[in-house]
């Protein structure tokens, strides 16, 4: 007889009741969860979701957390952040595979800003340009690769 627990697929989960416990869930994208006895959330799953293929010529593309994307049409549209409280310690990597255009970046408020400054904002990733951006606490934060 096969053995599985069955969890369903939450917006938030409290806190643990006690120091010595844990709870282990699944946020609204499906990932697992750690949360400890003060609220603090860790996604225990290594390695990267791939994204690839990305085409924003028709339409908009919204980011739907850590992972690495790739855009090989950056024409037309743009692309969004999530909300960085909810991915806490994840980290988005996004490629710019196309040749000519820049990927303009959605000014949703949670566009990322520049490796520490907390004013100057990324708004657009060059043609055939690399960068990476980790959530901490409200913001994500990164820059390109040189």
């Amino acid at each position: 007889m096969p053995s599985y627990i069955e969890l369903d697929k939450n917006a938030s989960v409290t806190h643990s009741s006690d120091v010595s416990k844990l709870i282990l869930s699944l946020n609204s994208l499906g990932q697992l969860v750690i949360t400890d006895n003060t609220g603090n959330s860790s996604f225990p799953i290594t390695g990267s979701f791939t994204y690839p293929d990305i085409n924003l010529t028709s339409s908009g593309y919204s980011i739907l957390g850590g992972g690495i994307y790739e855009v090989i049409n950056a024409s037309g549209n743009e692309v969004e952040f999530p909300n960085p409280t909810n991915f806490t310690g994840q980290t988005i990597t996004l490629i710019n595979s196309d040749n000519i255009n820049p990927i303009t970046i959605n000014p949703n408020g949670f566009e990322p800003y520049e490796n520490g400054s907390n004013s100057s904002r990324i708004t657009a990733i060059p043609s055939n340009g690399q960068y990476q951006f980790v959530a901490i606490k409200d913001k994500w934060r990164g820059g390109g690769f040189s």
